[in-house]
């Protein structure tokens, strides 16, 4: 607390002065604040008339400085604007073309849910889902096979996780990692949609292969690509009469596919009402995931040849038939592809 004894000291203490401007321009602030809030309630609350993030960083910082008591209303009208536009993804009537928009506008604002990004370390983080054991019989009497219990990624990985081992020292150039593989990559495939929320996209079999190794050194347990029939478990829950990720019939409102006209991959997450029954986004669209076995010999998973390997789930550029949880897709190990990802998965996670 000051209190002036003379006016002079307003000119001759800049310390003082300054302290004055910001406050004055903090009680400014608060002031607008509250006046618009008021106005947007009395508006009904539209949209339109909440402030973008970057207006807000200063409403965050002018509240840590004076501590004013604001009303219910003033705090829902002050609320993240990242939280506001996740919790519309909840919503079955948000559009395609909404969620594409807020996909772009978090990635421009940063994301802030659990799993997308890398922790202090530069390392990839994940939500680990557990998944039950069970046994899967594969489409095409093409064998069934039991699962034993794991846990599987709530999202494919992104592009910002996938650029750590790009531009790690000791990993996309690092030989160790592909050791057995039958091809070494020399360069890794561009990224079309260079966000850091989205799925990383134009990857290789051999590539997934190489990144999980460097992964699984660097967090100190075991992270692999998914047998198909465990993909098929985390994509089902174990329930073998499901047709999608989700109960019921096909949804075009639940998932990046054809259907949905966008042509490109959004960010993950974005279809929270697909979920499957474990929990886990985009198992139906978006981008298809490699599985560790080849699809010609699905006993085979040995990391050795140039076989087709299975991917699942379908992606933006497919229908709604490829992203049944059953259906089986096939590419060779060393394609790219802007609409082939990956989603990896780990035995027991530690943390």
């Amino acid at each position: 607390m000051v209190e002036v004894a003379h006016e002079a000291l307003l000119t001759n203490w800049p310390r003082l002065q300054k302290w004055i401007d910001a406050r004055f321009d903090d009680f400014r602030l608060l002031r607008q604040l509250r006046q618009e809030a008021a106005e947007w309630g009395r508006l009904g609350r539209p949209k339109s008339h909440l402030w973008p993030h970057e207006r807000l960083q200063s409403v965050y910082t002018m509240r840590e400085r004076l501590g004013p008591t604001l009303t219910g209303l003033e705090q829902d009208f002050i609320r993240a604007e990242a939280d506001r536009l996740l919790g519309e993804l909840a919503d079955p009537a948000t559009t395609h073309e909404r969620r594409a928009f807020i996909a772009d506008r978090l990635a421009e604002i940063g994301d802030p849910r659990p799993s997308v990004g890398r922790d202090a370390r530069g390392l990839p983080q994940f939500v680990w889902l557990p998944v039950p054991a069970g046994t899967v019989k594969l489409e095409g009497d093409a064998g069934t096979f039991s699962v034993d219990r794991f846990f599987v990624s709530v999202y494919p990985l992104t592009w910002v996780q996938y650029r750590a081992f790009v531009q790690a020292g000791d990993g996309y150039r690092d030989e160790r990692w592909w050791e057995e593989l039958a091809k070494r990559g020399d360069e890794p495939g561009e990224q079309f949609r260079r966000k850091d929320n989205h799925p990383a996209e134009n990857v290789s079999w051999f590539e997934a292969m190489a990144y999980c190794r460097w992964l699984s050194a660097h967090l100190g347990h075991d992270i692999r690509l998914p047998t198909e029939w465990e993909w098929q478990q985390a994509a089902t829950g174990g329930d073998s009469s499901g047709i999608y990720p989700w109960p019921g019939d096909w949804d075009p409102a639940r998932a990046n596919t054809y259907e949905s006209g966008l042509s490109r991959t959004t960010a993950v997450g974005m279809y929270p009402i697909g979920a499957s029954p474990v929990g886990a986004l985009d198992m139906a669209g978006t981008v298809w995931e490699w599985c560790l076995n080849e699809y010609d010999r699905p006993e085979n998973a040995r990391p050795s040849g140039y076989a087709r390997r299975v991917v699942r789930g379908g992606s933006w550029r497919r229908d709604q038939d490829h992203a049944r949880a059953a259906y089986r897709g096939h590419a060779r190990p060393g394609n790219r592809d802007y609409g082939l990802g990956l989603r990896v998965v780990c035995s027991s996670p530690i943390g």
